[in-house]
């Protein structure tokens, strides 16, 4: 062992003996701190919350740690199994319920879960964490982060100070690991909810959010949790900077926890995605960086140099000045701060600590804009033409409105059209949901966010035969068998509503997935080009329900 990383393991040691002794069976205790970000008469608030780590402290099978039934590809087989990680973070989401949503003094309008949810990826861990944030008050929505240990599953603690034995644990092979996979399994259906339902304006994507890519670090592919929105007169930009390598066994399995920025190497995608968000802003517009790693240099965390090169991306002398949120350095967070290079101002950070350990966080952002966004009926639009209006409120002569850009997400928008428009949807499905956003641009150029969702009801459609009050999914194939490249899956759903199609192999292992917005019913096209001949079982899931069908391809 190296003399600098004997010195690491000391200082560590150390550091985990100075901690407070923490009583297993003591009911978890909540604290929670307040950031006020700006000034003004207007804003919102939000929570931010992180490091779950869901099924620390697990039982011990065959020698590892494990959660669940055996193994990382399990099942949460035992509600009454808990760790004191579970019991911390159900006291947090009870805390939130009770004590900030929906109560005097608080406008929350989303909660970020800020990543780890898991302790080593375990499809068990996952299943508790949807079980536990399942309990979250629904009238804010979720966003969700991923963290360096929701990456590459593993049963086992796999740390071990005097090589060479290497610990007990078993890890997902390289051959067939794709690091992240779990994570959008968990959520990938929740990352469409947002971009379709939720009233998250301009959202975007990388285009490696939901595709794997083999171009990283090592020959494995990873997903990678790239994707931004605005909020009135911020913009939220979430940075995936966990690192794909995987540690010797000398060290532990999973991912390090080292965060990586991947310069002069042709894999950098974050740098890339947080460079072009940038440059996108708007004068005026508050930057909010948000990931599983504060923008800070601290124990396991970026180091000097990797910061300068983020701040490079843009960051540097913002008016107003960026902000970076994450979680990550527990239980030495909570630690805000300002990072400074010379005279340059490059953001103001915020290090709070672990949800496990009771820890909720709840930053107020504070603006002289407000913006509104109402369509004119109270539910369900019962036709194709629908009256949208806007409301402005502002203070000051510089964020008087000049322009009103109108985007109804079905493909066309309409600019100086003023605050209030009339809009007539596509006769396209019996039911379709459009998210329509607002955009103010202000005199002094600042761009002001905000929209709402419309459910369009085409009577001028007719329904299935029957399937008025479908409670179920079904879905069928054809051609089946198939030959040509291409089928057809046409589906039938109770309401329209996020979805995923994944099509496994007779062995289980999965050879397409596609997420998709869908109406309550119609078809869409899967592509089976480059797939073996074979037996294939397609699955579609649609919040709450699922339907199968056997497909074969034929050569």
């Amino acid at each position: 062992m190296a003399r600098s990383e004997r010195r690491c393991l000391l200082v560590l040691s150390a550091a985990l003996m100075a901690l407070p002794f923490v009583d297993a069976d003591a009911a978890p205790v909540v604290v929670m701190k307040e950031y006020t970000i700006g000034s003004g008469s207007y804003g919102f608030d939000f929570v931010f919350f992180a490091d779950f780590h869901i099924g620390e402290g697990k039982k011990s099978i065959s020698g590892m740690d494990d959660f669940g039934t055996p193994g990382y590809d399990d099942a949460d087989n035992d509600p009454e199994e808990t760790t004191p990680a579970i019991k911390g973070s159900v006291a947090c989401v009870d805390y939130i319920n009770q004590h900030v949503v929906g109560q005097p003094g608080y406008d929350i309008r989303f909660i970020v879960a800020g990543g780890d949810f898991t302790s080593s990826s375990e499809r068990s861990e996952w299943q508790r964490t949807r079980t536990v944030l399942d309990g979250l008050d629904k009238r804010p929505f979720l966003v969700p982060l991923m963290g360096n240990h929701d990456g590459w599953p593993y049963v086992g603690h796999g740390l071990s100070f005097f090589p060479p034995f290497p610990g007990y644990f078993e890890e997902q092979p390289e051959d067939e690991v794709v690091v992240g996979e779990y994570f959008i399994d968990a959520f990938g259906g929740m990352y469409d909810t947002l971009r379709f339902i939720q009233p998250v304006p301009n959202w975007e994507q990388s285009e490696l959010l939901l595709m794997p890519t083999e171009k990283t670090c090592h020959r494995w592919p990873s997903y990678y949790n790239n994707f931004a929105f605005s909020f009135q007169g911020s913009r939220f930009i979430v940075t995936d900077f966990n690192t794909r390598k995987d540690p010797p066994p000398s060290e532990r399995p999973g991912l390090r926890g080292e965060p990586d920025v991947y310069a002069n190497q042709p894999y950098h995608w974050t740098l890339d995605w947080l460079k072009a968000q940038v440059a996108a802003v708007r004068p005026g517009e508050r930057i909010v960086c948000v990931g599983h790693h504060p923008y800070d240099q601290e124990y396991t965390n970026f180091q000097m140099g990797e910061l300068r090169i983020i701040s490079q991306q843009g960051l540097l002398n913002n008016r107003p000045i960026a902000t970076s949120i994450g979680g990550h350095i527990h239980p030495f967070g909570d630690k805000p701060g300002r990072q400074l290079f010379g005279k340059d101002t490059a953001w103001d950070y915020y290090r709070p600590n672990a949800a496990k350990d009771g820890k909720v966080y709840v930053f107020h952002i504070l603006d002289s804009v407000r913006l509104t966004v109402t369509h004119s009926s109270t539910a369900d639009a019962s036709g194709p033409t629908v009256q949208f209006s806007g409301t402005f409120d502002y203070e000051g002569d510089g964020n008087a409105p000049r322009e009103f850009y109108w985007n109804f997400g079905d493909g066309t928008w309409t600019q100086d059209s003023g605050s209030s428009v009339s809009h007539t949807f596509p006769q396209v499905a019996p039911d379709t949901v459009y998210k329509v956003s607002l955009a103010v641009t202000t005199a002094s150029d600042r761009r002001i966010w905000a929209c709402d969702t419309v459910r369009v009801l085409a009577p001028w459609v007719a329904r299935p035969a029957g399937k008025s009050d479908l409670t179920e999914a079904t879905i069928s194939v054809s051609p089946n068998p198939v030959a040509t490249g291409r089928a057809t899956i046409r589906y039938s759903l109770p309401r329209p509503r996020p979805a995923t199609m994944t099509l496994c192999d007779a062995t289980g292992r999965m050879a397409r997935r596609e997420h998709l917005t869908l109406g309550r019913c119609g078809s869409f096209s899967v592509d089976l080009r480059g797939l073996k001949a074979g037996v294939y079982l397609a699955e579609l899931k649609a919040q709450g329900v699922v339907a199968r069908q056997k497909l074969v391809v034929e050569r």
